[in-house]
């Protein structure tokens, strides 16, 4: 018996071959794609990869450190607004102390400035106990 001929198609063979070329390079385009970054894969381009992992790490702790910031300026914020507040108290409680010296009060009217800047004292106290940031 001999074979006279093996039969073989080429055509077939070319078209199953680069049927598959072709799925594979879609598959790493979409990859590319979905990611949105060049380098989505280690095969592309090891070091781009590494350098792009790398930044990708430094951007997020950078926001981090952003949202850090705005965190302390808020912080910052509210204690401005307590030491404003206190400021304002002590310019009045200043006020009542140059109407205390004026000669013509009664003890009486001088006991109700006093009273009033207690009042203020205990205010100022309470604005220092009780302002805080984020609980």
């Amino acid at each position: 018996m001999s074979i006279s001929s093996i039969q073989s198609n080429f055509g077939a063979s070319a078209a199953v071959y680069n049927l598959n070329r072709s799925t594979v390079e879609a598959a790493l385009s979409s990859a590319r794609l979905s990611s949105g970054n060049r380098h989505a894969l280690a095969s592309d381009s090891p070091g781009q990869l590494a350098i792009g992992k790398k930044m990708a790490a430094q951007l997020s702790g950078m926001r981090s450190a952003l949202t850090n910031a705005s965190q302390g300026s808020s912080m910052m914020q509210v204690a401005a607004g307590g030491i404003s507040e206190i400021l304002d108290i002590l310019a009045e409680q200043q006020s009542l102390a140059i109407a205390a010296q004026d000669g013509s009060l009664s003890a009486g009217d001088r006991a109700i400035l006093n009273q009033t800047f207690q009042e203020l004292s205990d205010e100022i106290d309470s604005i220092a106990s009780s302002t805080t940031f984020n609980g």
